[in-house]
Protein backbone atom coordinates (compact mmCIF):
# COMPACT_ATOMS: atom_id res chain seq x y z
CA UNK A 1 0.00 0.00 0.00
CA UNK A 2 2.88 2.50 1.09
CA UNK A 3 4.30 1.70 -2.74
CA UNK A 4 1.40 2.73 -4.15
CA UNK A 5 1.27 5.63 -2.68
CA UNK A 6 4.83 6.34 -3.14
CA UNK A 7 4.05 6.55 -6.90
CA UNK A 8 0.98 8.11 -7.23
CA UNK A 9 2.18 10.91 -5.20
CA UNK A 10 5.18 10.87 -7.68
CA UNK A 11 3.14 11.12 -10.43
CA UNK A 12 2.43 14.63 -9.20
CA UNK A 13 5.85 15.56 -8.92
CA UNK A 14 7.49 17.45 -11.38
CA UNK A 15 9.95 15.54 -13.65
CA UNK A 16 12.90 17.15 -12.48
CA UNK A 17 12.49 16.16 -9.20
CA UNK A 18 13.01 12.57 -10.41
CA UNK A 19 15.60 13.33 -12.89
CA UNK A 20 16.97 16.69 -13.39
CA UNK A 21 17.99 18.42 -16.47
CA UNK A 22 21.77 18.74 -17.00
CA UNK A 23 22.91 20.68 -20.28
CA UNK A 24 26.85 20.55 -20.85
CA UNK A 25 26.92 24.30 -20.23
CA UNK A 26 24.50 27.41 -19.25
CA UNK A 27 24.61 31.18 -18.90
CA UNK A 28 22.29 33.08 -17.11
CA UNK A 29 23.22 36.78 -16.97
CA UNK A 30 21.74 39.43 -15.13
CA UNK A 31 22.67 42.13 -17.29
CA UNK A 32 23.54 45.53 -15.30
CA UNK A 33 23.11 43.78 -11.76
CA UNK A 34 25.40 44.21 -9.13
CA UNK A 35 24.92 41.21 -7.82
CA UNK A 36 23.64 37.89 -8.72
CA UNK A 37 20.19 36.30 -8.43
CA UNK A 38 19.07 33.40 -7.32
CA UNK A 39 15.68 31.57 -8.29
CA UNK A 40 15.92 28.14 -5.66
CA UNK A 41 12.42 27.19 -6.83
CA UNK A 42 13.34 26.59 -10.54
CA UNK A 43 13.48 23.35 -11.59
CA UNK A 44 16.78 22.71 -11.67
CA UNK A 45 17.24 25.95 -9.63
CA UNK A 46 18.93 28.80 -11.00
CA UNK A 47 21.27 31.13 -10.53
CA UNK A 48 21.83 34.18 -12.87
CA UNK A 49 25.14 36.36 -12.53
CA UNK A 50 26.62 39.77 -13.36
CA UNK A 51 26.94 40.14 -17.26
CA UNK A 52 29.94 42.58 -16.95
CA UNK A 53 32.68 39.47 -17.77
CA UNK A 54 30.96 38.58 -20.77
CA UNK A 55 30.33 42.17 -22.32
CA UNK A 56 32.99 42.67 -25.74
CA UNK A 57 35.79 45.28 -25.31
CA UNK A 58 33.79 47.55 -27.56
CA UNK A 59 30.56 47.60 -25.35
CA UNK A 60 32.50 49.46 -23.06
CA UNK A 61 29.58 52.71 -23.41
CA UNK A 62 26.71 50.25 -22.32
CA UNK A 63 25.60 51.41 -18.92
CA UNK A 64 23.88 49.43 -15.76
CA UNK A 65 20.99 50.93 -15.27
CA UNK A 66 18.42 50.20 -12.26
CA UNK A 67 14.83 50.39 -11.72
CA UNK A 68 13.60 53.73 -9.68
CA UNK A 69 10.79 51.88 -8.86
CA UNK A 70 12.36 48.78 -7.27
CA UNK A 71 8.90 47.39 -6.68
CA UNK A 72 7.41 47.80 -9.76
CA UNK A 73 9.22 44.87 -11.18
CA UNK A 74 7.49 41.40 -11.05
CA UNK A 75 11.52 39.85 -10.30
CA UNK A 76 14.34 40.43 -8.81
CA UNK A 77 15.90 40.10 -12.38
CA UNK A 78 14.17 42.87 -13.81
CA UNK A 79 14.85 45.28 -11.27
CA UNK A 80 18.34 46.25 -13.76
CA UNK A 81 19.20 46.36 -16.92
CA UNK A 82 21.97 46.76 -19.58
CA UNK A 83 21.49 49.57 -21.98
CA UNK A 84 23.13 51.94 -24.82
CA UNK A 85 22.58 54.16 -27.93
CA UNK A 86 25.33 52.45 -29.53
CA UNK A 87 25.34 48.71 -30.62
CA UNK A 88 26.63 46.54 -27.70
CA UNK A 89 27.53 43.03 -27.91
CA UNK A 90 27.98 39.34 -25.63
CA UNK A 91 30.71 36.91 -25.75
CA UNK A 92 29.22 33.64 -24.23
CA UNK A 93 32.30 31.17 -24.82
CA UNK A 94 30.92 27.38 -26.20
CA UNK A 95 33.05 25.04 -24.65
CA UNK A 96 34.47 22.33 -27.04
CA UNK A 97 32.80 19.59 -24.66
CA UNK A 98 29.19 20.96 -25.09
CA UNK A 99 28.61 18.07 -27.07
CA UNK A 100 26.81 17.12 -30.39
CA UNK A 101 23.48 19.69 -29.86
CA UNK A 102 22.41 20.82 -33.03
CA UNK A 103 20.24 23.78 -31.43
CA UNK A 104 21.15 26.25 -28.50
CA UNK A 105 18.22 28.28 -25.99
CA UNK A 106 18.44 31.39 -26.11
CA UNK A 107 15.96 33.48 -24.25
CA UNK A 108 15.82 37.56 -23.84
CA UNK A 109 14.22 39.09 -21.25
CA UNK A 110 12.94 42.26 -21.38
CA UNK A 111 11.16 44.95 -18.80
CA UNK A 112 11.20 48.89 -19.58
CA UNK A 113 11.39 50.30 -16.91
CA UNK A 114 11.81 54.36 -15.52
CA UNK A 115 15.34 54.08 -14.77
CA UNK A 116 16.87 56.15 -11.67
CA UNK A 117 19.84 56.83 -13.91
CA UNK A 118 19.09 60.07 -15.98
CA UNK A 119 19.73 60.96 -19.96
CA UNK A 120 18.92 56.92 -20.61
CA UNK A 121 15.29 56.32 -21.23
CA UNK A 122 14.52 52.53 -22.34
CA UNK A 123 10.47 52.94 -21.81
CA UNK A 124 10.16 53.47 -25.41
CA UNK A 125 13.39 51.78 -26.64
CA UNK A 126 13.58 50.52 -30.56
CA UNK A 127 16.21 48.00 -31.18
CA UNK A 128 17.19 45.22 -33.32
CA UNK A 129 18.79 42.07 -32.02
CA UNK A 130 21.22 39.48 -33.84
CA UNK A 131 22.92 36.58 -33.16
CA UNK A 132 26.64 34.96 -34.26
CA UNK A 133 26.49 37.97 -37.21
CA UNK A 134 24.19 35.52 -38.78
CA UNK A 135 20.60 35.67 -37.77
CA UNK A 136 18.67 38.77 -36.93
CA UNK A 137 15.95 37.44 -34.34
CA UNK A 138 14.62 40.47 -33.46
CA UNK A 139 14.87 42.89 -36.44
CA UNK A 140 12.88 45.80 -35.25
CA UNK A 141 11.60 45.02 -31.34
CA UNK A 142 9.77 47.61 -28.76
CA UNK A 143 9.52 45.67 -25.50
CA UNK A 144 5.98 46.08 -23.93
CA UNK A 145 5.48 47.80 -20.79
CA UNK A 146 4.33 44.63 -19.35
CA UNK A 147 7.77 42.85 -19.69
CA UNK A 148 8.33 40.08 -22.26
CA UNK A 149 10.95 36.71 -22.88
CA UNK A 150 11.84 36.10 -26.13
CA UNK A 151 12.52 32.58 -26.93
CA UNK A 152 14.78 31.52 -29.77
CA UNK A 153 16.24 28.27 -31.14
CA UNK A 154 19.74 28.99 -32.84
CA UNK A 155 22.03 26.64 -35.08
CA UNK A 156 24.72 25.30 -32.68
CA UNK A 157 27.62 25.31 -35.24
CA UNK A 158 30.16 23.78 -32.81
CA UNK A 159 32.34 25.26 -30.25
CA UNK A 160 33.32 29.08 -30.31
CA UNK A 161 31.81 32.54 -29.06
CA UNK A 162 28.34 32.84 -29.39
CA UNK A 163 27.76 37.15 -29.76
CA UNK A 164 24.77 38.16 -29.13
CA UNK A 165 24.01 42.03 -30.30
CA UNK A 166 22.07 45.20 -29.63
CA UNK A 167 21.44 47.67 -32.16
CA UNK A 168 19.58 50.60 -31.17
CA UNK A 169 17.32 52.24 -34.08
CA UNK A 170 18.55 55.48 -35.17
CA UNK A 171 17.62 58.08 -32.30
CA UNK A 172 16.88 55.32 -29.70
CA UNK A 173 18.64 53.22 -27.20
CA UNK A 174 19.05 48.90 -27.00
CA UNK A 175 18.19 47.27 -23.82
CA UNK A 176 18.16 43.64 -22.09
CA UNK A 177 17.86 42.79 -18.54
CA UNK A 178 18.56 39.46 -18.73
CA UNK A 179 20.07 36.14 -20.78
CA UNK A 180 19.88 32.70 -20.98
CA UNK A 181 21.80 30.55 -23.49
CA UNK A 182 22.28 26.58 -22.97
CA UNK A 183 21.63 23.60 -25.44
CA UNK A 184 18.80 21.96 -26.46
CA UNK A 185 17.66 18.39 -25.52
CA UNK A 186 18.77 16.51 -29.33
CA UNK A 187 15.36 15.72 -29.18
CA UNK A 188 13.76 18.46 -28.88
CA UNK A 189 13.86 19.83 -32.58
CA UNK A 190 14.11 17.80 -35.59
CA UNK A 191 13.72 14.44 -34.18
CA UNK A 192 10.86 13.63 -36.51
CA UNK A 193 9.44 13.99 -39.50
CA UNK A 194 7.32 17.34 -40.83
CA UNK A 195 4.62 17.70 -42.77
CA UNK A 196 4.45 20.01 -45.40
CA UNK A 197 1.07 21.87 -45.20
CA UNK A 198 -0.03 24.59 -47.80
CA UNK A 199 2.45 26.44 -49.82
CA UNK A 200 5.04 25.48 -47.80
CA UNK A 201 6.95 22.86 -49.83
CA UNK A 202 8.44 19.75 -49.11
CA UNK A 203 12.05 19.99 -50.29
CA UNK A 204 12.47 23.08 -48.08
CA UNK A 205 12.25 21.17 -44.99
CA UNK A 206 16.32 20.58 -45.73
CA UNK A 207 17.02 24.07 -45.39
CA UNK A 208 14.51 24.77 -42.57
CA UNK A 209 16.40 23.21 -40.62
CA UNK A 210 19.72 25.28 -40.98
CA UNK A 211 17.68 28.44 -39.45
CA UNK A 212 17.07 29.96 -36.33
CA UNK A 213 13.55 29.89 -35.09
CA UNK A 214 11.55 31.84 -32.81
CA UNK A 215 8.92 30.51 -30.63
CA UNK A 216 5.70 32.93 -30.60
CA UNK A 217 3.09 30.73 -28.98
CA UNK A 218 3.10 28.09 -26.45
CA UNK A 219 -0.46 26.53 -25.15
CA UNK A 220 -1.39 24.33 -22.57
CA UNK A 221 -4.54 23.32 -23.99
CA UNK A 222 -7.34 22.81 -21.64
CA UNK A 223 -5.30 23.31 -18.56
CA UNK A 224 -3.50 26.41 -16.12
CA UNK A 225 -0.71 28.84 -16.91
CA UNK A 226 2.45 26.36 -16.76
CA UNK A 227 5.40 28.51 -15.30
CA UNK A 228 9.23 27.91 -15.11
CA UNK A 229 8.94 25.82 -11.98
CA UNK A 230 6.96 22.84 -13.37
CA UNK A 231 8.70 22.81 -16.47
CA UNK A 232 12.59 20.85 -16.88
CA UNK A 233 13.29 23.35 -19.46
CA UNK A 234 11.76 26.64 -17.67
CA UNK A 235 9.33 27.21 -20.21
CA UNK A 236 6.16 29.00 -19.69
CA UNK A 237 2.79 27.24 -20.91
CA UNK A 238 -0.20 29.73 -21.42
CA UNK A 239 -3.51 28.76 -21.23
CA UNK A 240 -5.69 27.95 -24.72
CA UNK A 241 -9.18 30.33 -23.67
CA UNK A 242 -7.96 33.43 -25.34
CA UNK A 243 -6.47 31.84 -28.92
CA UNK A 244 -10.74 29.68 -29.07
CA UNK A 245 -12.68 30.40 -31.88
CA UNK A 246 -15.86 30.40 -31.57
CA UNK A 247 -18.37 30.44 -28.36
CA UNK A 248 -17.22 28.46 -25.24
CA UNK A 249 -19.73 25.66 -25.32
CA UNK A 250 -17.95 24.44 -28.42
CA UNK A 251 -15.32 22.57 -26.47
CA UNK A 252 -14.76 20.73 -23.35
CA UNK A 253 -11.96 19.61 -21.04
CA UNK A 254 -10.71 16.03 -20.23
CA UNK A 255 -7.93 15.26 -17.68
CA UNK A 256 -6.43 12.26 -16.13
CA UNK A 257 -4.45 11.31 -13.47
CA UNK A 258 -2.74 8.91 -14.96
CA UNK A 259 0.54 8.18 -15.61
CA UNK A 260 2.03 10.13 -18.65
CA UNK A 261 3.98 7.53 -21.04
CA UNK A 262 6.85 9.50 -22.91
CA UNK A 263 7.93 5.89 -25.23
CA UNK A 264 9.76 7.66 -28.20
CA UNK A 265 11.33 11.00 -26.25
CA UNK A 266 11.84 12.55 -22.84
CA UNK A 267 9.49 14.82 -20.90
CA UNK A 268 12.05 17.23 -21.80
CA UNK A 269 9.74 17.82 -25.03
CA UNK A 270 6.84 18.82 -22.61
CA UNK A 271 5.67 18.17 -19.04
CA UNK A 272 3.41 15.80 -18.19
CA UNK A 273 1.38 18.81 -16.98
CA UNK A 274 0.47 19.14 -20.34
CA UNK A 275 -0.40 15.91 -21.22
CA UNK A 276 -2.77 15.57 -18.73
CA UNK A 277 -4.97 17.61 -19.68
CA UNK A 278 -7.24 18.35 -23.31
CA UNK A 279 -9.30 19.92 -24.91
CA UNK A 280 -12.43 18.26 -27.23
CA UNK A 281 -15.47 18.67 -29.46
CA UNK A 282 -18.41 19.11 -27.18
CA UNK A 283 -21.00 16.47 -29.02
CA UNK A 284 -23.61 17.40 -26.98
CA UNK A 285 -23.86 21.45 -28.51
CA UNK A 286 -26.71 20.61 -30.92
CA UNK A 287 -24.05 19.89 -33.36
CA UNK A 288 -25.19 16.28 -33.87
CA UNK A 289 -28.17 17.30 -35.68
CA UNK A 290 -26.19 18.91 -38.68
CA UNK A 291 -26.18 16.25 -41.60
CA UNK A 292 -23.51 15.22 -41.80
CA UNK A 293 -22.80 15.84 -38.30
CA UNK A 294 -19.46 17.24 -38.76
CA UNK A 295 -17.81 19.71 -35.87
CA UNK A 296 -14.38 20.68 -34.88
CA UNK A 297 -12.51 23.17 -32.59
CA UNK A 298 -10.22 25.93 -34.19
CA UNK A 299 -7.57 27.83 -32.39
CA UNK A 300 -6.58 31.46 -34.30
CA UNK A 301 -3.27 32.94 -33.78
CA UNK A 302 -2.14 36.57 -34.99
CA UNK A 303 0.61 36.26 -38.02
CA UNK A 304 3.12 37.71 -40.00
CA UNK A 305 2.06 37.66 -43.55
CA UNK A 306 3.84 35.25 -45.53
CA UNK A 307 5.80 34.17 -43.10
CA UNK A 308 7.03 30.33 -42.45
CA UNK A 309 6.05 28.62 -38.65
CA UNK A 310 6.94 25.52 -37.29
CA UNK A 311 3.59 24.30 -35.53
CA UNK A 312 3.60 21.50 -33.22
CA UNK A 313 0.65 19.70 -31.83
CA UNK A 314 1.13 17.65 -28.75
CA UNK A 315 -1.81 15.05 -27.99
CA UNK A 316 -1.95 11.87 -25.38
CA UNK A 317 -4.72 9.42 -25.59
CA UNK A 318 -6.08 8.56 -22.88
CA UNK A 319 -8.53 6.08 -24.30
CA UNK A 320 -7.07 3.71 -26.56
CA UNK A 321 -10.76 2.75 -27.82
CA UNK A 322 -13.92 5.30 -28.47
CA UNK A 323 -16.87 4.97 -27.40
CA UNK A 324 -17.71 2.54 -30.00
CA UNK A 325 -16.12 -0.86 -28.78
CA UNK A 326 -13.22 -1.64 -30.96
CA UNK A 327 -13.11 1.45 -32.92
CA UNK A 328 -9.99 4.07 -32.16
CA UNK A 329 -10.77 7.47 -32.25
CA UNK A 330 -10.25 8.98 -36.04
CA UNK A 331 -9.90 13.07 -36.61
CA UNK A 332 -8.43 15.61 -38.99
CA UNK A 333 -5.86 17.86 -37.94
CA UNK A 334 -5.98 21.48 -40.50
CA UNK A 335 -3.64 23.77 -40.46
CA UNK A 336 -5.25 26.79 -41.96
CA UNK A 337 -7.85 26.00 -44.62
CA UNK A 338 -5.14 22.85 -45.08
CA UNK A 339 -5.33 19.70 -43.69
CA UNK A 340 -2.41 18.49 -42.17
CA UNK A 341 -3.25 14.59 -41.18
CA UNK A 342 -6.58 13.41 -42.41
CA UNK A 343 -8.11 10.28 -40.63
CA UNK A 344 -5.33 10.46 -37.51
CA UNK A 345 -5.53 7.53 -35.84
CA UNK A 346 -3.34 7.46 -32.80
CA UNK A 347 -4.09 3.55 -31.90
CA UNK A 348 -2.97 2.70 -34.85
CA UNK A 349 -0.51 5.10 -36.15
CA UNK A 350 1.53 6.48 -33.29
CA UNK A 351 0.40 5.83 -29.98
CA UNK A 352 0.93 2.11 -28.76
CA UNK A 353 -0.86 2.14 -25.35
CA UNK A 354 -2.70 4.79 -23.46
CA UNK A 355 -1.63 7.54 -22.43
CA UNK A 356 1.38 7.49 -24.41
CA UNK A 357 2.43 11.08 -25.16
CA UNK A 358 2.95 11.63 -28.91
CA UNK A 359 3.63 15.13 -31.08
CA UNK A 360 3.03 15.81 -34.50
CA UNK A 361 5.01 18.68 -36.71
CA UNK A 362 3.78 21.02 -39.66
CA UNK A 363 5.75 23.56 -42.31
CA UNK A 364 3.01 26.47 -42.85
CA UNK A 365 3.01 29.68 -44.49
CA UNK A 366 0.65 32.29 -43.12
CA UNK A 367 -1.90 33.65 -45.07
CA UNK A 368 -1.40 37.14 -46.65
CA UNK A 369 -4.62 38.28 -44.78
CA UNK A 370 -5.93 37.10 -41.36
CA UNK A 371 -4.35 34.89 -38.68
CA UNK A 372 -2.68 31.34 -38.65
CA UNK A 373 -5.17 29.06 -37.38
CA UNK A 374 -5.18 25.14 -36.25
CA UNK A 375 -8.14 23.09 -35.89
CA UNK A 376 -9.45 19.03 -35.43
CA UNK A 377 -12.47 17.94 -36.55
CA UNK A 378 -14.69 14.91 -36.99
CA UNK A 379 -13.57 12.67 -40.09
CA UNK A 380 -16.32 11.62 -42.62
CA UNK A 381 -14.72 8.15 -42.25
CA UNK A 382 -15.47 7.70 -38.23
CA UNK A 383 -18.86 6.48 -36.80
CA UNK A 384 -18.34 7.39 -33.32
CA UNK A 385 -19.35 10.51 -31.87
CA UNK A 386 -15.58 11.84 -31.08
CA UNK A 387 -14.33 15.10 -32.90
CA UNK A 388 -10.79 14.52 -31.91
CA UNK A 389 -8.49 16.15 -28.77
CA UNK A 390 -5.69 18.32 -28.81
CA UNK A 391 -3.29 18.52 -25.68
CA UNK A 392 -1.11 21.14 -26.22
CA UNK A 393 0.52 23.57 -28.97
CA UNK A 394 3.76 25.36 -29.59
CA UNK A 395 4.17 27.93 -32.61
CA UNK A 396 7.54 28.69 -33.63
CA UNK A 397 8.51 31.29 -36.16
CA UNK A 398 11.41 30.76 -39.10
CA UNK A 399 14.17 33.44 -38.84
CA UNK A 400 16.37 32.79 -41.74
CA UNK A 401 20.34 33.89 -42.22
CA UNK A 402 20.98 37.00 -42.99
CA UNK A 403 24.00 37.28 -45.04
CA UNK A 404 24.28 41.27 -44.64
CA UNK A 405 25.00 40.31 -40.96
CA UNK A 406 28.78 38.81 -42.15
CA UNK A 407 29.29 41.93 -43.95
CA UNK A 408 27.90 44.42 -40.97
CA UNK A 409 30.22 42.05 -38.27
CA UNK A 410 32.96 42.24 -40.09
CA UNK A 411 33.42 45.58 -41.56
CA UNK A 412 35.18 47.10 -38.60
CA UNK A 413 37.60 44.55 -38.61
CA UNK A 414 38.23 45.26 -42.34
CA UNK A 415 38.15 48.74 -42.09
CA UNK A 416 40.40 48.10 -39.74
CA UNK A 417 42.96 46.20 -41.85
CA UNK A 418 42.64 48.31 -44.97
CA UNK A 419 43.84 51.23 -43.15
CA UNK A 420 46.99 49.62 -41.69
CA UNK A 421 47.13 47.74 -45.28
CA UNK A 422 47.29 51.86 -46.69
CA UNK A 423 49.47 53.16 -44.04
CA UNK A 424 52.06 50.43 -45.14
CA UNK A 425 51.47 50.82 -48.75
CA UNK A 426 52.25 54.24 -48.29
CA UNK A 427 54.96 54.44 -45.93
CA UNK A 428 56.77 51.73 -48.77
CA UNK A 429 56.10 54.03 -51.52
CA UNK A 430 57.61 57.11 -49.50
CA UNK A 431 60.63 54.98 -48.43
CA UNK A 432 60.90 53.90 -52.44
CA UNK A 433 60.66 57.34 -53.45
CA UNK A 434 63.73 58.54 -50.81
CA UNK A 435 65.77 55.66 -52.04
CA UNK A 436 64.92 56.16 -55.91
CA UNK A 437 66.03 59.85 -55.37
CA UNK A 438 69.18 58.92 -53.95
CA UNK A 439 70.05 56.09 -56.38
CA UNK A 440 69.88 59.06 -58.97
CA UNK A 441 71.57 61.76 -57.53
CA UNK A 442 74.44 58.72 -56.76
CA UNK A 443 73.89 57.72 -60.45
CA UNK A 444 74.43 61.35 -61.72
CA UNK A 445 77.80 62.10 -59.92
CA UNK A 446 78.87 58.80 -60.81
CA UNK A 447 78.06 59.42 -64.87
CA UNK A 448 78.77 63.11 -64.64
CA UNK A 449 80.81 64.26 -67.61
CA UNK A 450 84.56 64.97 -67.28
CA UNK A 451 86.87 67.59 -68.64
CA UNK A 452 88.55 66.93 -71.62
CA UNK A 453 91.88 65.79 -71.55
CA UNK A 454 94.84 68.72 -72.20
CA UNK A 455 96.07 67.02 -75.36
CA UNK A 456 92.42 66.81 -76.92
CA UNK A 457 93.00 70.70 -77.02
CA UNK A 458 96.14 70.44 -78.50
CA UNK A 459 94.45 67.89 -81.17
CA UNK A 460 95.30 68.91 -84.77
CA UNK A 461 92.15 69.30 -87.29
CA UNK A 462 92.98 66.59 -89.68
CA UNK A 463 89.80 65.29 -91.02
CA UNK A 464 87.70 62.04 -89.88
CA UNK A 465 87.73 59.58 -92.37
CA UNK A 466 86.17 55.82 -91.97
CA UNK A 467 88.89 54.70 -93.38
CA UNK A 468 91.41 56.08 -91.36
CA UNK A 469 93.80 53.25 -90.75
CA UNK A 470 94.47 54.13 -87.28
CA UNK A 471 93.20 51.09 -85.22
CA UNK A 472 91.94 53.30 -82.63
CA UNK A 473 89.57 55.07 -84.93
CA UNK A 474 85.79 54.33 -86.23
CA UNK A 475 82.66 53.35 -83.87
CA UNK A 476 84.29 51.24 -81.38
CA UNK A 477 83.34 47.61 -80.06
CA UNK A 478 84.89 47.36 -76.89
CA UNK A 479 86.06 49.52 -74.46
CA UNK A 480 88.92 47.69 -74.31
CA UNK A 481 89.88 48.16 -77.63
CA UNK A 482 90.98 52.10 -77.02
CA UNK A 483 94.48 53.03 -76.67
CA UNK A 484 95.49 53.90 -73.28
CA UNK A 485 96.75 57.40 -74.61
CA UNK A 486 94.71 58.77 -77.26
CA UNK A 487 96.83 61.36 -79.87
CA UNK A 488 95.65 64.08 -81.91
CA UNK A 489 93.93 61.88 -84.29
CA UNK A 490 91.98 59.85 -81.95
CA UNK A 491 90.77 63.48 -80.18
CA UNK A 492 89.61 64.36 -83.17
CA UNK A 493 87.84 61.13 -84.33
CA UNK A 494 86.01 61.78 -81.36
CA UNK A 495 85.27 65.08 -81.82
CA UNK A 496 83.65 63.80 -85.20
CA UNK A 497 82.08 61.18 -83.35
CA UNK A 498 80.10 63.28 -81.57
CA UNK A 499 78.78 65.14 -84.80
CA UNK A 500 78.41 61.89 -86.70
CA UNK A 501 76.43 60.43 -83.76
CA UNK A 502 74.28 63.66 -82.77
CA UNK A 503 73.22 63.68 -86.88
CA UNK A 504 71.79 59.78 -86.78
CA UNK A 505 70.48 60.00 -83.30
CA UNK A 506 68.42 63.03 -84.89
CA UNK A 507 67.56 61.48 -88.18
CA UNK A 508 66.42 58.12 -86.34
CA UNK A 509 63.50 59.84 -84.36
CA UNK A 510 64.01 57.96 -81.37
CA UNK A 511 63.90 59.39 -78.15
CA UNK A 512 66.92 58.24 -76.50
CA UNK A 513 68.16 55.87 -78.75
CA UNK A 514 71.48 53.91 -77.96
CA UNK A 515 74.76 53.52 -79.28
CA UNK A 516 77.29 51.00 -78.15
CA UNK A 517 79.41 51.80 -75.77
CA UNK A 518 78.89 54.97 -75.33
CA UNK A 519 76.54 57.55 -73.15
CA UNK A 520 73.90 58.74 -74.90
CA UNK A 521 72.78 62.52 -75.67
CA UNK A 522 69.18 62.54 -76.28
CA UNK A 523 67.77 65.26 -78.01
CA UNK A 524 66.33 68.09 -76.36
CA UNK A 525 62.14 67.83 -76.33
CA UNK A 526 60.68 71.67 -75.54
CA UNK A 527 57.94 70.69 -72.98
CA UNK A 528 56.60 72.93 -70.25
CA UNK A 529 57.07 70.18 -67.42
CA UNK A 530 60.47 69.76 -66.30
CA UNK A 531 59.37 66.91 -64.12
CA UNK A 532 58.95 64.72 -67.31
CA UNK A 533 61.65 61.68 -67.55
CA UNK A 534 62.81 60.18 -70.65
CA UNK A 535 64.67 57.10 -70.78
CA UNK A 536 68.02 56.24 -72.11
CA UNK A 537 66.88 52.88 -73.73
CA UNK A 538 68.88 50.40 -71.73
CA UNK A 539 67.14 49.11 -68.06
CA UNK A 540 69.93 49.52 -66.11
CA UNK A 541 70.34 53.10 -66.35
CA UNK A 542 68.13 55.61 -64.33
CA UNK A 543 66.18 58.30 -66.20
CA UNK A 544 67.26 61.48 -66.82
CA UNK A 545 65.36 64.60 -66.22
CA UNK A 546 64.96 67.10 -69.44
CA UNK A 547 66.63 69.55 -67.34
CA UNK A 548 69.74 67.30 -67.33
CA UNK A 549 69.89 66.22 -70.67
CA UNK A 550 69.15 69.93 -71.64
CA UNK A 551 72.63 70.84 -69.76
CA UNK A 552 74.42 68.13 -71.38
CA UNK A 553 73.50 69.28 -74.75
CA UNK A 554 74.76 73.15 -73.42
CA UNK A 555 77.71 71.80 -73.00
CA UNK A 556 78.54 70.02 -76.37
CA UNK A 557 77.17 73.24 -78.08
CA UNK A 558 79.41 75.30 -75.98
CA UNK A 559 82.75 73.33 -76.93
CA UNK A 560 81.47 73.18 -80.66
CA UNK A 561 81.17 77.16 -80.30
CA UNK A 562 84.47 77.52 -78.53
CA UNK A 563 86.46 75.54 -81.16
CA UNK A 564 87.45 72.72 -79.03
CA UNK A 565 88.66 69.30 -80.34
CA UNK A 566 89.51 71.21 -83.54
Amino acid sequence: MAVLVILLLATFLPYTALAAFSPAFTFFLACGADSSVSFPRDSPARTFTKDDPFLTKASSSAQALTDANSNSAASPLYAAARASSSAFSYKLPIPGSAGQAAFLVLRLHFFPFAASQSGVSIESASFAVSVRDAYTVLPSFSPPSAGVVKEFFIPAGGSGDFRVTFTPDTGSVAFVNAVELFPAPSELLWNSSVTPVGAAAKTDMAQWRQQALETVYRLNVGGPKVTKENDSLWRTWLPDDPFLFGSAGISMVNTTSTPIVHAAYTREVAPDIIYKTQRAPNASAGRLSLQPPLFNITWTFPAEPRSSYLVRLHFCDYELASSVIGVGIRFNVFIGPDIGTPDLMPTKTIATQANQAFYLDYAATAPITGNLTVSIGKSVKSSADEGGFLNGVEIMQLRPSDSSLKQTGSRASKKTVLIVTLSAVLGASVLACGALRLIVLLRRRRHAPRPAPEVEKEASTLPWSPYTQDSSSGWPVEPSSRSGGEGTTGAMQRLQETHVRRDAFEDSGAVGAQFPDDVVVPRWVPSSSTSSFLTTGDPDETAVSVTDVGTANSKVFSQLSSGEGR
